[in-house]
């Protein structure tokens, strides 16, 4: 075992391979494939390790790598945002390590690599390393190619949809090849299985997954997201059966949430004349044309599948067309060619979806066999069974004549015995098929099983008489078919619902009748009746709770059986008298005993009892007619029943609820209505009222802290009666005067007593008081004019309230802040306002205004640097006061004169002292000095007429200053950089703006052009291989200048002139040499060469008229150019296999188009027909030993050529006429001789 081991060199490592290529002797191209997400890591570099069974081993380190292919399954437009280049979405990339290695010849070379480590799974434990190897044997099987994998992709799937997967392997040696699923393995301290999480295996890494051994196509349904490991071993075996080499593929799937539908798969189709030996593959017979169809659909309507295959590249001749785009069905025609069988062809469907599209893959598995002689499996027929029956050979039901000893398989293609049993074979087709491979037939007998019918078992059934009806199909034994037809027991036809009404007694009868071959089928059920007891029928009665006892039975209704028994509603047992005194109302059930199967019969009788009405006892009672709402029932004696009815002492009805200030006194009646057979019953109630006391109405009383004492009677609403008494809102007795001073605030109470049943009443004055309001004191102050404006309330003396109102000197309203800017010097007046019962309150405030000093407006000046000294004063803004004081930026003390050639910049600062309470005054005047601008000095320069556009500044002579700007030589504004192409010559002025006091600074600049050299413009050149050299100067574009240079593709200096049979194909420069400022012109003619086409030399065929289809493009001498069309002799389009029984014979052309300029090309085949011979067909005939000689010929059947000869059963030359007496007996061959190339024919 090879252990291969170079360093921890991780990635995100998503799959890997190993195949090889013989290049002849024991020289092998060795191929590394891995699949790397490109989140990941660096991949390179990479080693591989040999070794043998002959004791060899090394490992060639650091294995060249060609630039990785980026395979992510993703839509082209999405590609760009793959993690491969910068964006977020899944990339993936393929790189291939290729080596050569000289492998002697051993048994056994096993090659191999691995890392660490693997992407995280569902299906493995953590995250192991990957190992994978490939195996080949140069002793048994020399120069060997292995197997190799076509798809190149990292699959992406979705969860819960099918998967259709295939790797699309090819072995170009035409061995056989076998697929399984290994474990993933890997190799320290030896090649050693993973493990894998509970639930998966290496057989099974995907739960359901299936792998087809002939094609390697995979399927499986994944239901939980996430990368899956599966790894698949492919078998090489030779034609002797023997292993001489194994790869295998491990990779990961990618199962997804998708919000679209992958494409499916449904299988093979429409094989015309190939034999389908598995889901993915078809037998074919040598030289013989067949066609079949996959179909592929996407359930997401409106996506247009993209079907592709390379079956055109493995299959010389074959055709693959496409036809819709949802569904698609691709075609694969071709004609069987021994040389390239087998064959794995893949064919994938991509349905474009974005980001990630969804790929459906397959293959077809495609082996060519060689043909035999004819045999016959018969004419197919069909066999009709019922499932009871014994078992039936089908050879039987085959017509014409099939030959013996063939194989017989069942509906599913499981082998069969030939001997039909209905109840253990299922219905369907069953072949039969005589010989093998291309000498093979097929018969097919249609078998269709019949169920015979259930009729159920016989039964019993006993009824009551009084049963409801009845299904008798429910009462038959077993499980009977529904839908046959009853007979009573006089055979007259019934519904099968049994009424004990209007049914006869006695046997039903049931059939079911049958599908030939099967029989009707018959059961029986035995109808009998008994009597039912009667209970009578239910019944009602109502009683008085003070009525007699009553006989229950009496009350029923109907006519019931007397002798039963009765249960009160309690389930006792009762006598059948009830006694309304002592007895419960309710259910009293009678009870009639039934004799089997009839039930006991049961009767009901409801009874009600009503119980005595009570009205209670007359009584008598007073109220206060200023008392609340009184019901009445309460205030009679006695228990009375509620619900019943009062009227007043006037005889009107009444409400029960007395109210005392609208209803009169007197007598009340109350009468409880009695429920029949109970009468009513009647009381008294004498109602007497009292008169209320009266203490006046709620008031509130409102006074000012300073008001006088005030009477609180007075202050009381309606009409109170005088001699009450006074409680303050403490609850102390209070005398009924209220002293502002001394009493407290709030509700005092008057209260009036009254006589039983009435009770005192009382009466509130809430009293409030309200605080005087508060100005404050008069007072005097001053202000200075510059002062900001203010509130005048703070100026006041005191404690004065706010809220209160000002009035200026001339007694106007004021409603401040005063401004001393604008508002008058004087006396302002504040008043409160006071709260009734309150007056306003006032105070003066007595205000003067201080002129304050002006040291005029802040401002600015802006000097030149060149510029003499100059004043400050003069500067300020506004009418300063003269007489202040400078100081400079540094606060020093400054002249008030500003130099610009000492004194510094900034803000000087010009102050006026102030007189109390007014502040010093204060100005700020900020200075700065602007330098001049500098637009450099005048220069001149000369451009390239076709030179780029060029900057102007920099060519100014000096040091000129950013920022300027340009004007023309037609005096228009200029962006500042000359464009030869388009721009004026002549002088180009620059402007640099002053600043401040400083003014504009300009320089010029002369600009003149140099005229170019010109080569042209670029030109493509097309020849065809066999042409004839051409000058390339003249295919140049535009108008080149003569004299210049030429060079091929390969950098080597040319002549010019191009000849398509010994240059090379490529880019050609021209060069035309520059002048003054000017660079050299160049331009390039690409030349193509297209290969001239060859359809071979012209070719004769000579079939006979019953020859198989034959493809003519065996036919063409020379080596014609596969992918041509075929015209037949009258000049239509032809399928390129000619087929002796429809074609017509003639010149039949085949044209290779050639690829322009170059022409197509053409050659014909000459075909010819000869007529087949005809031995008619085999015949029998049985004679008597002593009959006359009989002719043979007229035995044979069809319609046989005369001038055959005749050979006897021993091979022996025979006559033609049999004689029993003489001739031997069997099989007599008569033998029609051909010409070339038809074959004789014999029977």
């Amino acid at each position: 075992m090879a252990i291969g081991w170079h360093g921890a060199r991780a990635a995100h490592f998503s799959g890997a391979s190993i195949t090889y290529e013989c290049l002849g002797g024991n020289q092998y191209q060795v191929s590394l494939d891995l699949f790397v997400d490109c989140s990941g890591v660096a991949v390179i570099p990479q080693d591989l390790v040999f070794q043998s069974d002959c004791g060899d081993l090394f490992t060639v380190f650091d294995i060249p790598v060609s630039p990785p292919t980026e395979v992510s399954q993703l839509c082209p437009a999405e590609l760009p945002n793959s993690t491969c280049n910068g964006g977020a979405l899944p990339g993936i990339e393929h790189y291939v390590f290729q080596t050569t290695v000289n492998l002697a010849a051993c048994d056994d070379w096993t090659i191999s690599w691995s890392v660490c480590c693997r992407n995280t799974t569902v299906n493995l434990v953590a995250n192991p390393a990957m190992y994978v190897e490939a195996s080949l044997s140069s002793a048994t099987a020399p120069c060997n190619n292995s197997p190799s994998f076509t798809d190149q992709s990292l699959p992406y799937v979705c969860v819960n949809q099918e998967v259709n997967y295939n790797f699309g392997v090819t072995e170009p040696d035409g061995n056989t090849l076998v697929y399984s699923l290994i474990n993933a393995r890997y190799a320290a301290p030896l090649p050693t299985p993973c493990t894998y999480t509970a639930g998966y295996t290496g057989g099974n890494p995907v739960p359901g997954i299936m792998l087809d051994p002939v094609n390697g196509q995979i399927t499986f349904t994944p239901t939980i997201t996430g990368n899956y490991v599966v790894v698949v071993l492919v078998e090489e075996y030779d034609a002797m059966g023997n292993l001489i080499g194994t790869v295998m593929r491990d990779l990961m799937f990618t199962v997804l949430n998708c919000t679209g539908s992958a494409p499916t798969y449904g299988g093979l189709s429409n094989n015309t004349a190939g034999v389908v030996t598995g889901p993915g593959a078809i037998q074919v017979c040598d030289g013989e044309p067949f066609c079949v169809d996959l179909v592929f659909t996407d359930p997401d309507a409106g996506t247009v599948l993209n079907v592709v295959s390379q079956a055109t590249t493995l299959l010389p001749g074959a055709t693959f067309s496409v036809n819709g785009t949802n569904p698609a069905v691709a075609t694969l025609c071709w004609t069987g060619d021994l040389a390239s069988s087998p064959v794995n062809v893949l064919v994938q469907a991509l349905d474009g979806a974005c980001p990630i599209q969804n790929v459906t893959s397959t293959a077809i598995n495609i082996t060519v066999l060689a043909a035999g002689a004819p045999v016959n499996a018969g004419t197919d027929g069909a066999l009709a069974v019922c499932s009871g029956d014994a078992p039936v050979a089908l050879f039987g039901s085959l017509g014409g004549g099939p030959d013996a000893g063939g194989s017989w398989t069942g509906p599913g293609g499981t082998a069969h015995s030939g001997t039909f049993d209905p109840a253990t074979d299922p219905a369907g087709s069953y072949a039969y098929v005589v010989g093998v491979g291309c000498a093979s037939d097929t018969g097919f007998v249609d078998v269709s099983i019949s169920t015979p019918p259930d009729a159920g078992t016989d039964a019993v059934l006993s009824l009551c008489s009084d049963a409801s009806p009845t299904a008798l199909i429910g009462e038959l034994g077993g499980t009977p078919d529904p839908g046959g037809a009853w007979t009573d027991p006089n055979g007259v036809p019934h519904s099968g619902t049994f009424d004990p009404a209007t049914d006869p007694v006695g046997a039903y009868t049931y059939t079911v009748n049958a599908t030939a071959p099967c029989v009707a089928a018959q059961a029986q059920v035995t109808v009998s009746l008994t009597q039912a007891p009667d209970a009578g029928l239910d019944a009602s009665v109502a009683l008085c709770s003070s009525g007699a006892a009553l006989g229950m039975l009496a009350q029923l209704n109907g006519t019931p059986d007397a002798g039963g028994s009765w249960t009160d509603p309690n389930g006792n047992a009762h006598s059948g008298t009830f006694d309304p005194g002592t007895d419960q109302a309710g259910a009293y059930t009678y009870s009639v005993a039934g004799t089997a199967p009839c039930g006991n019969a049961q009767a009901v009788l409801t009874v009600t009892v009503s119980p005595s009405p009570d009205a209670g006892g007359d009584a008598s009672i007073s109220f206060c007619d200023n008392g609340p709402a009184v019901p009445l029932l309460g205030s009679l004696a006695g228990t009375p029943d509620p619900g019943g009815s009062w009227v007043d002492p006037n005889g009107n009805a009444h409400g029960g609820t007395f109210d005392p200030a609208s209803d009169p006194a007197g007598v009340y009646v109350y009468t409880v209505n009695g429920v029949a057979p109970c009468a009513n019953s009647t009381a008294q109630l004498t109602i007497a009222l009292q008169q209320a006391p009266d203490a006046g109405q709620d008031a509130t009383l409102d006074l000012c802290t300073t008001s006088p004492v005030s009477p609180l009677f007075p202050a009381l609403g309606g009409t109170p009666a005088a001699g009450g008494i006074w409680t303050d809102p403490n609850g102390n007795a209070h005398g009924g005067a209220f002293d502002p001073a001394t009493d407290p605030v709030g509700a005092y109470t008057y209260t009036v007593a009254g006589t039983a049943p009435c009770v005192g009443a009382s009466a509130t004055v809430t009293v409030s008081l309200a605080t005087a309001p508060d100005a404050g004191q008069n007072t005097v102050s001053s202000v200075c004019s510059n002062a900001p404006s203010f509130s005048l309330l703070p100026l006041l003396n005191g404690t004065p309230d706010a809220g209160g109102s000002w009035t200026d000197p001339n007694g106007l309203p004021f409603a401040g802040p005063f401004d001393p800017a604008v508002d008058a010097a004087g006396t302002y007046t504040y008043t409160v306002a006071g709260i009734s019962p309150c007056v306003d309150a006032s105070a003066t405030l007595d205000l003067s205004i201080v002129p304050a000093g002006n040291a005029g407006l802040d401002a600015s000046l802006a000097l030149c640097d060149g510029a003499p000294p100059t004043a400050l004063f003069t500067a300020l803004g506004g009418t300063p006061d003269a007489g202040g004081t400078w100081t400079d930026p540094n606060g020093n003390a400054h002249s008030g004169t500003f130099d610009p050639a000492s004194d510094p910049v900034g803000v000087y600062t010009y102050q006026i002292a102030g007189t109390a309470p007014c502040a010093d005054a204060q100005a700020a005047l900020t200075v700065s000095v602007d330098a001049a601008p500098d637009a450099g000095s005048d220069a001149a320069v000369s451009f390239c007429a076709n030179a780029g556009p060029q900057g102007l500044l920099a060519l100014l002579g000096g040091s000129p200053d950013g920022g300027g700007s340009w004007t023309d030589p037609n005096g228009n504004a200029h962006s500042g950089t000359f464009d030869p192409l388009v721009d004026p010559v002549g002088v180009y002025e620059y402007l640099v703006p002053g600043s401040g006091a400083c003014p504009d600074a300009t320089a010029e600049l002369t600009v003149s052009l140099v005229t170019p050299p010109d080569a042209g413009s670029d030109a493509v050149l097309d020849l065809c291989s066999d042409g004839a050299a051409t000058a390339l100067f003249g295919a140049l574009g535009g108008s080149p200048d003569a004299g210049g240079t030429w060079t091929d593709p390969n950098g080597n200096a040319h002549g010019g002139t191009f000849d398509p049979a010994s240059d090379p194909a490529g880019n050609y420069s021209y060069v035309v040499a520059g002048g003054l400022n000017c660079a050299d012109a160049q331009a390039t003619i690409t030349v193509n060469v297209s290969p001239a086409v060859n359809a071979g030399l012209d070719g004769v065929l000579a079939v006979c008229d019953d020859a198989a289809p034959t493809g003519l493009f065996a036919q063409l001498n020379g080596t014609p150019d596969a992918g041509g069309s075929w015209t037949d002799p009258n000049g239509n389009a032809h399928g390129g296999s000619f087929d002796a029984a429809s074609d017509p014979v003639g010149i039949y052309t085949y044209t290779v188009v050639g690829t322009a300029p170059c022409p197509d090309a053409q050659a014909t085949v000459t075909v010819s027909v000869a007529a087949a011979v005809n031995a008619g067909q085999d015949g029998s005939v049985t004679v008597c030993d002593d009959s006359a000689p009989l002719p043979l010929f007229a035995q044979l059947g069809g319609t046989p050529d005369a001038g055959g000869t005749w050979t006897d059963p021993n091979g022996n030359a025979h006559g033609g006429s049999f004689d029993p007496a003489t001739d031997p007996v069997g099989a007599y061959t008569y033998l029609v001789a051909a010409l070339a190339p038809c074959s004789p024919d014999q029977a």
